[in-house]
């Protein structure tokens, strides 16, 4: 977890006694509250499956956007295979760039991926990049 939350990623909601087995963490939580009010085993190991779920699907998340997320850029967007216009030429049989489409234009343009404050650049540019396809397999319907 330090390690992760060095790197930026944001998992304050998480404990490391939520990445423990069951009875660890059975066993972890009836020693802390001790004393206090005692839950049942029933009511804790109900309490680990949620948290448990919970954290490992954050900590694997924030994984993915602290390391492979960052990675995505409008560069590296415009390079990506099949966001071009390719029209095969009819003499060598080569792909060719011709004129772009509207929505290729639209997908490649740069402004305003930064001016959201709900998604990240590389957010935003897997956005464009899912839009674009989808529209392009669903140009007939």
């Amino acid at each position: 977890l330090n390690f992760l939350k060095q790197h930026g990623a944001l998992l304050s909601s998480v404990r490391p006694e939520h990445f423990l087995s069951c009875d660890q963490f059975v066993k972890h939580m009836q020693q802390a509250t001790s004393g206090a009010t005692s839950a049942t085993r029933r009511q804790l190991e109900k309490l680990f499956y949620v948290k448990s779920a919970e954290a490992w699907t954050n900590a694997i998340w924030q994984t993915i956007k602290i390391f492979l997320l960052n990675r995505v850029t409008p560069k590296a967007l415009k390079l990506t295979p099949g966001m071009r216009d390719e029209h095969e030429d009819d003499e060598d049989g080569q792909f060719t760039s011709k004129k772009l489409s509207p929505e290729l234009l639209g997908a490649l343009d740069v402004k305003g991926l930064a001016d959201s404050n709900l998604y990240s650049v590389p957010e935003a540019c897997l956005l464009r990049w899912l839009n674009f396809h989808f529209a392009k397999a669903n140009n007939s319907r």
